[in-house]
């Protein structure tokens, strides 16, 4: 994270400096301050010698909910970006990832124990290997939905693109990205590669929990996992926010109305 920051940081003191300073922005920095948090206080807690784990056990859960809670946010700000015209999958949305969210929240009530492998370090005791497997199929899902929608969604644009582009562009491979617009091109394959990565750790930790292996060696996968998904989610929020993508997406009513006055863009 400290790294991935470091490399742009043209582009993020362009973000909040430059930028309209609003409530996206808030959940960018958000998500980049509780990350580096989180996977800081993981470390330590597992790592460095506490006399009484108890007293700073809900550090890490809470710093975790709010990491993952933020990440999902900006995805979430993806879709409603998409169907900024659709107020019930906007709303479908906004409740799934309450749900996601809560998932990780629970966490928080879990009891902080000297470690059964050295008692001189901590663990969390009383953490069923099910409602880690619960929390990552949860938010799994939610990836998942938020992939195909935006995907769907791109994909109907991309029809109406390749009606009016003509009969020569209509073959055009959709999952290349090649038929839509570099706005929504980039949406697409950066919600290919969010969405792989995703899947990919996500089954590495549903394993490390199937396998029942201590708490030490299954958090840090999800260190890992909240680390590379919140660096996923910056990048894309950032390009965005930034212009670097300079041409806009088209919602179907612009092109219905592209359509029907016959004007389409030169090839």
């Amino acid at each position: 994270i400290v790294w991935d920051i470091l490399t742009n940081i043209d582009g993020e003191i362009e973000l909040y400096f430059e930028r309209k300073f609003g409530i996206p922005t808030i959940a960018y920095m958000i998500c980049r301050v509780a990350s580096l948090f989180y996977a800081l206080a993981q470390t330590l807690y597992n790592m460095i010698e506490i006399s009484d784990c108890g007293q700073i056990k809900f550090i890490v859960p809470l710093s975790f909910f709010i990491s993952n809670g933020s990440t999902s946010f900006l995805f979430l700000l993806r879709v409603r970006a998409i169907f900024h015209e659709n107020q019930k999958i906007r709303i479908f949305f906004i409740i799934s990832w309450l749900i996601t969210i809560a998932c990780p929240g629970l966490g928080i009530f879990a009891e902080g124990d000297q470690s059964p492998i050295d008692p001189r370090m901590c663990s969390f005791k009383d953490i069923r290997p099910v409602f880690g497997i619960i929390f990552i199929s949860i938010t799994l899902a939610f990836d998942t939905m938020v992939y195909l929608a935006i995907s769907f969604r791109l994909f109907v644009i991309s029809q109406f693109e390749r009606r009016l582009a003509g009969p020569g562009q209509r073959n055009a491979p959709f999952f290349t990205g090649k038929c839509l617009p570099s706005f929504s091109r980039s949406f697409l394959r950066d919600g290919q590669v969010y969405y792989v990565i995703s899947l990919i750790l996500g089954i590495l930790v549903i394993t490390s929990y199937i396998q029942l292996l201590p708490n030490q060696y299954s958090r840090p996968l999800i260190s890992l996992y909240n680390a590379l998904l919140s660096i996923l989610a910056c990048y894309v929020f950032r390009n965005v926010k930034l212009g670097r993508i300079r041409e806009e997406s088209l919602s179907i009513s612009s092109l219905h109305f592209r359509s029907q006055t016959g004007h389409t863009d030169d090839p």
